[in-house]
């Protein structure tokens, strides 16, 4: 269901298990349905529940209104490792990188080691870059 595939099932088992190398768009397809997982999940989840989210610099729980910004921010920062490590230049939506900026702004992991204090400046993207210690992605 939350392919919204109707033809077959999604094709990213190489994606899920390792066995097989995916195509880009296995890639892409995967991460959309993940989205869609967590929305889902986000979505009816009591909002007294609470889970853990992280495990450095210590365990915390956290409730439902904190995995969508979890998931996002994941995506958004492995996404540029990704396309830092292809050289193709990624820079997400500044709107998205501000609400999540924001919304994490006091998470505990922006001090774990490696990791430094989360600023606010004009620039959310770089800001996110700046506190998990990657560099912004310049193309040749």
């Amino acid at each position: 269901m939350a392919s919204r595939r109707q033809d077959h099932y999604p094709e990213f088992g190489g994606v899920i298990n390792g066995r097989e190398t995916p195509w880009p768009a296995q890639l892409v397809e995967a991460m959309q349905v993940a989205g869609r997982v967590v929305a889902g999940v986000v979505a009816t989840t009591p909002e007294d529940v609470r889970a853990i989210i992280w495990r450095r610099p210590e365990s915390a729980l956290a409730p439902p209104a904190d995995f969508a910004p979890r998931a996002a921010l994941e995506a958004i920062l492995h996404g540029h490792d990704v396309a830092a490590g292809l050289g193709v230049p990624y820079e997400p939506p500044a709107g998205l990188c501000g609400r999540l900026r924001d919304h994490t702004h006091a998470w505990p992991h922006w001090k774990a080691p490696g990791w430094t204090r989360l600023a606010r400046t004009t620039d959310p993207w770089q800001d996110l870059l700046d506190a998990s210690g990657r560099a912004r992605f310049a193309a040749y």
